[in-house]
């Protein structure tokens, strides 16, 4: 008989005074300075309180109801509308013969069971029960049979439980993939949610899956903590769901996060309408209420027909929903005159999406309850944050405070910010999962460390509080100008004739991505475009408005309430690219106009107005800095390069540049701060301009550190490089786990010499000790900036400290060092020893007496920070730090005997050839060459020093075409003052004109004796086509 709690029968009489003190504890409605129960959320669990909560779940998943039924058996757990409430004890009955039942039928612990049950009480127990004894699989009943297909294969389904009205799609799907099929049979007289099992169906063929008896499984113990409880999938904004794994540690956990953050108890009582396939149905109403000994009700429906029922007859403590419910439950209330009427709710928890301001205002003033707004993720088993209930602060637009996971914020390049800076939320903690199943490119893309990216943008304030601005992937980015959805969708559902609002991006020409807007009216209400849109005008930015409006019936939600903005991407965004600008406004000044002129020459874009974004036409970092250097000739004072991406319409320019020289604003000088102890003002100053446009984090105002990846756990890397393009490539090719800290080098700067080099890396050197004290260190850098960091690593080995690794990318640095290196370079070219050298690694040992690696590339030089390339030299680099973490080397440089290292005062020579006048293009020659050693050290033969007698070609401008020609070996020792003659075989250039031959001596992969200031032999030679073709007759 079902448990009628509002009669006058012994157990209604018990219950009415059960409700009677709970409604003493928790009154309805609000009442100011009111005695609520809450709880103070930190930043993150106390870790004593989480040893003893853990000590409280025992080992096995069920010890903590087990502990439950000694201490209220017969207490009410679950309750529904038709049966009686079962009780704790029953519960516990029925989750264990449930589970020795399926031992019986040779389903264990790991086994992955498919439940596909209707919404209500049986769910709930079926998937308590399976997840003690197995793992449960929980599936949304209303699947097409191909879906069901598809999640029994990804999934690894083995056993599909169901009902007798389970859709017949699941039974096809099960019949199709050959899983034994068991049904939930519900005996008339039972308690709500208990169940027994049917014997299973046949598999294809007419074969029975096994039986009591036949099989004992291995794993036919009690499920343990660490065991996977649930394998859920996500129900975010894409279209794609990944598969999570869940244990019944992180779950018991997340669900004690939920009770202290709700300070949930034994009088309360939850009322449950949501699914159980999604995490909030299984730990938010109902492993957490139950926890704490409370009750549940669990529904079949979800209306506010329903909910209003429920509310009179159970008189729940608490509600949870996701927005769209919320609203229809508020709407039911004024429907029903309840509106503002007390009730026996002490709280309502929204759910799953965000909830704009206009319902929840709305909520709380038909319910009079107040309204928590929290945060949660499958993948972190629910909760993240919550906001604290009544008197504690709840703030508008806030999903709370920390309640259980760590949170952080970090920018685009994945660095930590400050309070009230946006960027991507991070949270990690014991309920985090450690990892999606099945999918290594989204596990690694998905954390940083220990950090779970959640793909969330928002920002903490400076109490902690976590407010969310919509995820990263719908962001909207206007010709630079990142927009918040979110934000438009608040100001639009404001307006009295609009229920439902979701910006999103459409393509345009220009711009990238233009702001739309799709709207659902309210019943009875008519929408007009323009006027809406003149009310968006009003009260957001003008690049915020949107430009389109589209009128829908509905918006497009996942199965959990999520919307889909992708949805509204694909529907309407196929159409042809939108192509406006602002509205155009004439420079008024003289300044204006000027630097109108100037955009107008560095963009190619005609008839610059105020309201023109210098980014939104097409500018980038490179633009700006061009910009901004003719800026400074024209004005002959220096201007800071960021202060165009701080002010970047010509309105807003023209501004910035009147306030700086009147005094009003910051000056460029004072912008840039005081020059750093340590450092000439006009070094500092030259490389803190070009790292201006540098986008990352920096330790300090004016530090020459940019970082990337800082949350990251490995060990940072700092590397040196000539452009912010190749930092950022660089940074987004490298594992998030990767720090990487980024430097330039003096190339291109008036400051460039060997002294400015050693200048800058002391300075680098401190502040890279400013970021980590201690060591190891990962130091590298390309071309001009690997002398840079070949300077830092001295310097710190120099100070004690372990540089475990130091990159020369594309050069080689002739000074003694010790440690550890690895070398980069490309194919023949310009910048690679391979070109003016036959074997430049003969040469590298005589300085670098630690561990050498070499790395060689395919590519040329151009192509190592391009698409073409970076993706083989980050591998590359990523293996020279795991070989110098692990000291191993998997690609090492072998070592020939030791050679002679010549002092500089050995490159001292004089060399005499005779060289006819005129060689025909690509005529061979073998000339007569004398050497005369004119320095104090005697030269040993080529085997025991890499000296060569070689030649090299120079084109008539000046550029060395040909590196290396011909080359001959030194036979014997030469004494100083004695004279050898050699032979020399040469080949002249296939192209003619006048050319310089140059015959030398070379210290192979050191130098060519004439850089380091000897004599070489230089011959001026006409290249003679009539020569060419007489050879070849």
């Amino acid at each position: 008989m079902p448990a009628q709690l509002n009669r006058g029968d012994g157990h209604g009489n018990r219950e009415r005074d059960r409700r009677r003190s709970r409604a003493g504890d928790h009154p309805g409605g609000f009442v100011q300075g009111q005695d609520w129960r809450s709880t103070a959320i930190g930043r993150s669990s106390a870790p004593l309180a989480q040893r003893r909560r853990m000590r409280e779940f025992g080992d096995t998943s069920d010890r903590w109801l087990e502990r439950l039924c000694e201490e209220q058996p017969d207490a009410p757990a679950i309750h529904s509308f038709d049966r009686e409430p079962l009780s704790y004890i029953a519960l516990l009955r029925q989750i264990r013969s449930s589970v020795e039942d399926l031992r019986s039928r040779g389903i264990g612990r790991g086994d992955r069971v498919a439940v596909v049950l209707p919404k209500g009480p049986s769910m709930a127990t079926a998937c308590l029960a399976v997840a003690a004894g197995a793992t449960c699989v929980p599936l949304n009943p209303d699947y097409t049979e191909s879906e069901f297909e598809c999640f029994f294969a990804s999934l690894g389904i083995r056993y599909l439980l169901s009902s007798e009205v389970t859709p017949v799609a699941a039974r096809q799907a099960a019949e199709r993939a050959a899983l034994p099929v068991f049904t939930t049979l519900l005996p008339s007289d039972a308690a709500t949610g208990a169940f027994t099992l049917s014997p299973p169906s046949p598999r294809p063929g007419g074969a029975l899956p096994p039986e009591s008896g036949s099989s004992t499984p291995s794993n036919d113990g009690p499920a343990l903590l660490d065991d996977i409880a649930y394998v859920l999938h996500t129900s975010g904004s894409t279209s794609k769901p990944k598969i999570v794994p869940l244990t019944h540690r992180s779950l018991l956990r997340s669900a004690a996060n939920v009770a202290d953050s709700l300070a949930l108890g034994a009088r309360d009582r939850c009322l449950h309408m949501l699914p159980l396939f999604h995490v909030g149905g299984l730990v938010d109403l109902l492993l957490a209420p139950l926890s704490r000994g409370g009750e549940v009700v669990c529904t079949e429906r979800t209306s506010s027909k329903v909910f209003f029922e429920a509310l009179d007859r159970f008189e729940p403590t608490w509600y949870q929903g996701v927005p769209t419910m919320l609203h229809d439950v508020a709407e039911g209330a004024r429907l029903r005159g309840r509106y503002g009427r007390p009730n026996s709710l002490r709280f309502i928890r929204s759910v799953s999406a965000a909830l704009c301001t206009a319902v929840f205002e709305e909520v709380e003033a038909s319910l009079a309850t107040p309204v928590i707004e929290i945060y949660g993720m499958t993948e972190t088993a629910g909760l993240i944050a919550s906001n604290p209930l009544p008197p504690a602060k709840r703030k508008p637009g806030s999903v709370g405070l920390a309640a259980g996971p760590e949170i952080s914020i970090v920018d685009g390049a994945g660095n930590p910010v400050g309070p009230d800076e946006s960027g991507e939320v991070l949270v990690r903690g014991n309920t985090v999962m450690p990892g999606y199943e099945g999918d290594a490119t989204e596990q690694a893309q998905s954390f940083i460390g220990s950090w779970l990216r959640t793909g969330d943008e928002g920002h903490l304030d400076a109490e902690g509080y976590l407010f969310l601005t919509g995820r990263l992937k719908e962001i909207i980015n206007r010709g630079g100008e990142k927009i918040s959805p979110r934000e438009i969708d608040e100001i639009a559902m404001r307006h009295p004739a609009v229920a439902e609002a979701a910006a999103f991006a459409l393509p345009h020409e220009t711009l990238g991505e233009e702001v739309a807007l799709a709207v659902v009216a309210r019943p009875g209400r008519a929408l007009d475009e323009k006027e809406l849109i003149a009310y968006l005008g009003q009260r957001l930015a003008y690049f915020k408005v949107p430009r389109v409006m589209f009128a829908r019936d509905e918006l497009p939600r996942g199965g959990s309430g999520k919307l889909q903005r992708h949805r509204l991407a694909e529907e309407f965004g196929h159409g042809a690219a939108l192509t406006d600008r602002p509205e155009w406004i004439a420079p008024r000044s003289e300044l204006a106009r000027r630097i109108a002129e100037m955009w107008e020459r560095t963009l190619g874009v005609p008839e610059i107005g105020l309201l023109d974004n210098f980014f939104d036409l097409g500018g980038d970092s490179l633009k700006a800095a061009t910009f901004i250097g003719e800026l400074e000739e024209r004005f002959d004072r220096p201007i800071q390069v960021w202060a165009l991406f701080e002010a970047p319409t010509l309105g807003e320019f023209e501004a910035h540049l009147c306030e700086a020289e009147t005094g009003a604003g910051t000056s460029a000088e004072a912008a840039a701060g005081h020059t750093p102890e340590g450092i000439r003002p006009g070094l500092y100053r030259a490389v803190a301009g070009y790292l201006a446009a540098w986008r990352g984090r920096r330790m300090r105002k004016g530090s020459l550190l940019v970082g990337r990846n800082t949350l990251g756990a490995n060990t940072p890397l700092f590397w040196g490089l000539q452009a912010f393009g190749e930092f950022e490539i660089l940074a987004s090719h490298l594992d998030p786990n990767q720090p990487l800290y980024g430097f330039r080098s003096l190339f291109g700067s008036e400051e460039k010499s060997a002294d400015s080099n050693r200048e800058i890396a002391a300075y680098y050197a401190r502040e890279i000790r400013e970021i980590r004290p201690q060591g190891p260190y990962l130091l590298g850098g390309f071309c001009e900036a690997a002398k840079i960091a070949f300077e830092i690593a001295r310097i710190l080995r120099a100070d004690g400290a372990e540089v475990a690794l130091l990159g020369l990318q594309e050069q080689f640095v002739p000074e003694p060092y010790d440690g550890r290196v690895a070398f980069f370079f490309c194919q023949p070219g310009n910048h690679s020893p391979y070109q003016y050298y036959r074997h430049p690694e003969r040469g590298w040992p005589k300085f670098y007496t630690g561990q050498i690696e070499l790395f060689r590339s395919k590519d040329s030089h151009d192509d190592y920070y391009a698409e073409r390339g970076i993706q083989a030299f980050a591998a590359q680099l990523t293996e020279a730090i795991e070989d110098a973490h692990s000291h191993r080397s998997r690609s090492p440089l072998e070592r020939e005997s030791e050679l002679q290292r010549l002092p500089p005062a050995a490159y001292r020579a004089s060399i005499e050839a005779r060289v006819p006048r005129s060689l025909g293009r690509g005529e061979r020659r073998t000339l007569c060459v004398e050497i005369e050693n004119q320095s104090p050290v005697t030269w040993q033969p080529t085997e025991s020093s890499g000296i060569l007698l070689a030649n090299r070609w120079i084109h008539r401008k000046g550029k060395r075409k040909v590196w290396l020609d011909g080359w001959t070996a030194l036979p014997k020792p030469l004494a100083p003052g004695e004279r050898i003659q050699l032979e020399l075989a040469i080949e002249a250039p296939d192209r003619g004109w006048r050319w310089t031959l140059e015959i030398d001596l070379v210290d192979e992969g050191v130098t060519w004796f004439g850089d380091r200031g000897s004599r070489a032999a230089l011959e001026s030679l006409w290249l003679s086509d009539w020569l060419s073709r007489r050879q070849r007759r």
